[in-house]
């Protein structure tokens, strides 16, 4: 996931505290022409199992992925993780190797490290990769399943109830992006977008004349796109689908109610608000990277000062 909320009738989802305030911490520091910089990540919205209370003591980061409840952040090859943990989604092996990629599902983590994927969490089915995967190039984790881009192409594995791991026949070389839902998952495919599995919300359904896409992420009812006219998304309920108007935006990020986006003034969500997760605090205006959670959202940004 691209990461994303449980739909309602699952069991373990109730949010029960709600932080609207941000919660920062420094990063990285380096020292340029007398200036300070400084990168901090900023999160907000649901803070009911401490998803958005990232630990202090953490220095170093520079990818960071959210699951519906938990979150998780590579810092020098390290991952940690904080949050809900009841399924041991943030119990990172201890002898994980260094990686170089983090993606974070519903109830579980991944890694991709230098000699593999390795995951956990949830459900062995979800959590052991097949061991024929052979180079692996890009993963993405999702509700109940996985994906990874491989030499030879796109493989999946985990639960097959939507069919979201029956992968499409896609040349292995022209795929450049893929993004794993809840019960669907996506990928860019020589720059056009493809999306099997769940369809009940049209999440699946790729609009014609989307035009080339470059990225592509996935929430649990709805899925959105990186194209030459900025971000647009697609799903039946309006709220999801509907981008904000007014600014181009690039960068962005599909979480379980809502998503976020970049542009060259800030940040801008759109989707449900019940937890203030469309409320972008002024500290995340300047962000660089962001992603998506369930119900939260967090931001790496820079800040600048003088020695």
């Amino acid at each position: 996931m691209t990461s994303l909320r449980f739909p309602r009738n699952l069991p373990a989802v109730l949010v029960l505290v709600v932080s609207i305030f941000p919660v920062d911490f420094a990063v990285a520091s380096v020292i340029k022409d007398g200036l300070l910089r400084e990168s901090k990540i900023i999160c907000w919205g649901a803070n009911g199992e401490g998803q958005a209370s990232v630990p202090q003591d953490l220095k170093g980061a520079t990818q960071i992925s959210l699951g519906s409840e938990h979150s998780c952040a590579l810092a020098r090859g390290q991952v940690r993780c904080w949050g809900r943990n009841v399924e041991g989604q943030t119990n990172v092996p201890r002898d994980l190797d260094e990686a170089v990629q983090i993606s974070v599902g519903a109830w579980h983590s991944c890694a991709l490290t230098k000699s593999g994927i390795r995951c956990w969490g949830q459900m062995d089915i979800v959590t052991e990769p097949p061991t024929d995967l052979g180079e692996v190039l890009q993963i993405s984790a999702g509700g109940l399943h996985n994906l990874a881009l491989t030499k030879k192409g796109i493989r999946c594995w985990g639960l097959w109830g939507y069919d979201q791991c029956r992968v499409p026949s896609f040349p292995p070389d022209s795929v450049t992006s893929l993004a794993a839902g809840f019960y669907h998952s996506c990928a860019v495919v020589a720059g056009r977008a493809y999306c099997w599995g769940r369809n009940g919300q049209g999440q699946s359904d790729v609009p014609n004349g989307l035009g080339p896409v470059t990225e592509i992420s996935c929430g649990t009812s709805h899925s959105c796109a990186r194209t030459s006219r900025g971000v647009q998304c697609w799903s039946n309920e309006e709220k999801f689908a509907q981008v904000p108007d007014g600014e181009t935006l690039i960068k962005h990020a599909s979480g379980g109610s809502h998503s976020c986006a970049m542009s060259d003034t800030g940040v801008r969500c759109w989707g449900e608000n019940e937890y203030h997760q469309l409320e972008v605090p002024t500290e995340a205006l300047g962000a660089e990277s962001l992603e998506v959670g369930g119900a939260h959202t967090c931001a790496i940004v820079s800040v600048r000062g003088r020695l």
